[in-house]
């Protein structure tokens, strides 16, 4: 009897003893997190911050805290008395590949007595960011009296920055640097100086404005486009110096953004056209009556300008008129003896409706000549159509000049050449051609000889058709 009680008694204090021991070593953790900087910036340094507050319904001990994603949790350890409440503020640094993912990921913490494999389970859910895409920009329309273009800078994420350093460049402006600060999900609005002398230049449109920011070392990229709103407008000035070489200045300049067609008109009577020069050369020059009409176009770009000189020189023009007069007689005389070239211009009407001309150059030896050079050119604002008439030897595009060869004309023989050119802008009223000109051998001795000077009426009803 004594030994049964006595083995009854063992057993009663070895059970107590693996009660207490089975109580002592259980968990009972409240956990409660609170995110502090939940989001990481891919390849960055900093972590995600969470504070998360403990209780410990037990009795005093030291817990550990792990995950089995790829984290580096600081601290890993911490302690907690009986019934004690602490909060303890943890770092999740990502490891490995986990750095270039993006995304929310919800991760599972565990926590555990040292000496114990018991566990109390939670998650937090920490956000993936791409360094690229932690800021957006926009930026308002500006137009060509605008000095200065608004943007907006976005931090589109949760985190604090400091001090960003972001370099913004574009075609309408220099670079230019600005320090900004964003607080989470903070929107700022800065202003940019415009180099205006580079937004006259541009057309109308959609362009694009970078900014380039550091942070840590890092450089990203954030970029909006920015529109440039339609302006168009010609400005005309004029000028006049001097008496006896009198200088009168025309200036049509493109004030908006837009390609547009400038033209520059001017007259000059009979005999002051014979002493002056006119830089450029006129597309178009019309006689009427005791006047000559000259006209300019030029498609300018925005900022461009078409820039008109005519001078007239009044010295010795008395002279300058019998000199003139009696070498004309005597060379058109003198060349017209043995080479006969004319000139004649037919309206041709074409499907796609644009202006065309058919140009015929009658070419008479009155005597036998060797060596015959036929020159042309081209009208300003025509181009010529390469599919017809007599095929030239030679052709300038850049000058316009045509030239047709032939080695010897006969007694009395004729050449005719043709030919057509075109036009897609629409010419109303006379438009003239320039004279053709021959060159020819005779008795081994170079003479030369003008054609008449061609010109085409075009009615405006001809332009509507």
């Amino acid at each position: 009897m004594n030994n049964l009680k006595r083995v009854f008694g063992v057993s009663a204090i070895f059970a107590l003893l693996v009660f207490s021991f089975a109580f002592a070593s259980a968990i009972n953790l409240e956990i409660t997190a609170v995110p502090v900087a939940p989001t990481i910036i891919n390849d960055g340094n900093a972590p995600a911050v969470f504070d998360i507050t403990l209780k410990n319904n037990d009795y005093a001990d030291t817990f550990q805290i792990y995950t089995f994603e790829r984290f580096k949790i600081t601290p890993e350890n911490f302690s907690l008395g009986y019934g004690e409440t602490k909060t303890i503020r943890f770092e999740f640094m990502p490891l490995e590949n986990i750095k270039k993912n993006v995304g929310y990921l919800s991760v599972p913490l565990y926590f555990s007595k040292i000496d114990n494999s018991e566990y109390v389970k939670t998650k937090i859910e920490i956000k993936l960011v791409d360094f690229s895409e932690i800021f957006d920009l926009s930026a308002d329309n500006i137009n060509l009296d605008s000095d200065k273009v608004k943007i907006y800078l976005y931090n589109v994420e949760d985190s604090t920055y400091d001090s960003i350093q972001f370099v913004f460049s574009s075609e309408f402006m220099d670079a230019q640097t600005q320090v900004v600060s964003l607080k989470p999900y903070e929107k700022k609005e800065v202003h940019l100086q415009i180099n205006s002398e580079k937004l006259k230049k541009l057309v109308y449109g959609e362009y694009s404005l970078s900014g380039e920011y550091t942070i840590d070392g890092r450089k990203g990229i954030v970029k909006s486009p920015v529109k440039i709103l339609e302006k168009s407008g010609i400005s005309t000035s004029e000028s006049s110096s001097g008496i006896i070489v009198h200088k009168n200045l025309i200036e049509k300049k493109n004030e908006g953004n837009v390609p547009t067609i400038a033209e520059a008109s001017a007259r000059k009577n009979i005999v002051s056209r014979l002493f002056t020069t006119l830089s450029p050369e006129p597309v178009k020059s019309e006689r009427k009556g005791f006047f000559v009409y000259y006209t300019w176009q030029k498609e300018l770009q925005p900022a461009e300008s078409l820039n008109v000189v005519m001078t007239t020189n009044w010295m010795f023009p008395l002279l300058l008129i019998l000199t003139i007069a009696a070498i004309t007689l005597i060379f058109n005389a003198y060349m017209s003896k043995y080479v006969v070239i004319t000139k004649r211009v037919n309206y041709i009407k074409t499907k796609s409706n644009d202006f065309a001309l058919k140009v015929t150059l009658h070419v008479k030896a009155k005597k036998f000549v060797e060596k015959v050079s036929i020159y042309d050119r081209v009208p300003a604002m025509t181009k010529l159509y390469e599919q017809y008439g007599t095929a030239p030897s030679s052709i300038d595009k850049t000058s316009g000049r045509i030239k047709w060869t032939i080695n010897h004309l006969g007694d009395g023989e004729e050449r005719i050449f043709t030919y057509i050119v075109y036009s897609k802008l629409k010419i109303v009223g006379r438009f003239e051609l320039p004279v053709a000109n021959v060159l020819y051998e005779k008795n081994g001795k170079m003479h030369e000889a003008s054609s008449n000077r061609a010109f085409f009426i075009n009615e405006p009803k001809n332009v509507s058709e």
